[in-house]
């Protein structure tokens, strides 16, 4: 599965968690877990699934996220459903990088990106699995498999960069080159958590996922920021974004609602705290009630 569809897919799924949970005990963890094991419905595994999205969106730790998902990843893996396991383990490598599965789930991302001619993106991932994993039974394949004439560091990925505004640009970007940017920035940051510029690539990359127009993508972008690199200097307007996406976007007003309040919540004195504040106050109304409102403000009492 390519990099950037699996990330995609990711957040898709992470929104659907989100807007189907419920708090009914029948769909709880526990009671669809003990419903799928007695019917094997298609239907309760993909709640059973659900429910794990939004138990781990709603996480506050590292902790309990690691655990939720290392759970659901058996189960999907018990289940013989590799979407959804391939889902959760990329978000559990961003949870913790040094998870005891790094080393499995890292070899399979970079043969899924040579199943899909992604060359590039696979040689940046086995070149990290050879320097994270030395001693590791696939090293010698992994070696085989890096690219002799693709320099894997952040200068390839500028050089990418730099190729997407080279030449006429009169019919807009091309969208797979820009999906291709998108792929070494995300696969950039999963290899090297710590890089101090991993959440530089990470805004390049939601910046450029707005430019293709693709919200599901930049929306788990602006996600990936937020929750991982909270003391990035653009972490406050990732988080305005994505709130902002959900308003005007995706015309999800209680999320909107949600992240709004935690954008004054979290950076109260930030610039756009202002900005914020009045969307909040003129939520889900249109361009023209927001004008009307001002004017009747306005008027003398």
């Amino acid at each position: 599965m390519r990099l950037l569809l699996m990330i995609m897919l990711i957040s898709l799924f992470i929104l659907s968690c989100k807007n189907t949970k419920s708090p009914d005990d029948k769909n709880s963890i526990p009671a669809l877990t003990q419903a799928y094991n007695e019917t094997k419905e298609d239907s309760t595994f993909t709640k059973l699934m659900q429910a794990y999205g939004a138990e781990y969106l709603d996480a506050t730790n590292n902790e309990t996220r690691e655990k939720l998902l290392t759970e659901v990843i058996v189960i999907a893996d018990k289940a013989e459903r590799p979407e959804y396991s391939e889902i959760f383990q990329v978000e559990l490598i961003k949870t913790n990088p040094n998870h005891p599965q790094m080393e499995k789930i890292l070899f399979g991302l970079g043969e899924n990106m040579l199943d899909k001619n992604k060359l590039d993106v696979a040689s940046f991932l086995f070149e990290a699995y050879q320097k994270k994993f030395p001693k590791a039974t696939n090293v010698k394949e992994a070696g085989q498999k890096v690219l002799s004439n693709t320099i894997p560091n952040k200068a390839y990925i500028d050089l990418q960069a730099r190729a997407l505004f080279a030449g006429d640009n009169s019919k807009g970007i091309d969208l797979i080159k820009a999906e291709n940017y998108i792929d070494l920035c995300e696969a950039f940051v999963l290899v090297n958590p710590t890089d101090p510029e991993a959440p530089v690539y990470l805004f390049k990359a939601a910046e450029m996922a707005r430019a293709i127009n693709s919200s599901t993508k930049f929306m788990g972008l602006y996600d990936w920021i937020v929750n991982f690199y909270p003391k990035y200097d653009k972490a406050s307007l990732a988080l305005f974004m994505k709130a902002f996406a959900y308003d005007n976007e995706l015309k999800d007003y209680k999320n909107a609602k949600k992240y709004y309040e935690r954008f004054l919540r979290d950076y109260g004195q930030d610039s756009l705290a202002y900005d914020v504040r009045f969307l909040l106050d003129n939520l889900g109304k249109s361009g023209d009630e927001i004008i009307e409102s001002i004017v009747r403000e306005k008027q003398p009492q």
